[in-house]
């Protein structure tokens, strides 16, 4: 038997020109966005209790190239960009989490480009 879910929109909140994903953290509490035309990564804090979400300080984290993909790891810790393959820039983006002030932040070197020569195919 198949049981019916009725959605209700609690909020809409401003995000780039054309948001493209969205990730969620392992708690729910962060939530994620990535704008492919604007290339830029919005982060958001989630109400546990309300669920509505609020722009996290410092949001959005600009990219260097479009990033339309990206995944939060299991433990919540980093979020992982996948920038476009445009001119020959790809790589992957590598953010932390402050869970207390809600800010991400790129870690060092980030980001990761793919090893010289290697050819996507």
């Amino acid at each position: 038997m198949r049981r019916q879910v009725r959605l209700t929109s609690i909020d809409t909140i401003a995000t780039g020109d054309s948001p493209y994903a969205v990730s969620v953290d392992p708690s729910g509490r962060f939530v994620c966005t990535a704008a492919i035309n604007t290339n830029g990564v919005y982060g958001y804090t989630s109400n546990s209790t309300t669920g509505a979400i609020k722009e996290m300080r410092g949001s959005p984290v600009p990219t260097d190239i479009a990033a339309p993909d990206h995944v939060v790891d299991p433990a919540g810790r980093f979020l992982l960009v996948a920038e476009d393959c445009g001119a020959n820039t790809a790589g992957i983006s590598v953010y932390t989490n402050n869970a207390f002030g809600g800010k991400l932040t790129a870690v060092a070197g980030s980001p990761f480009l793919p090893a010289s020569g290697f050819r996507y195919q």
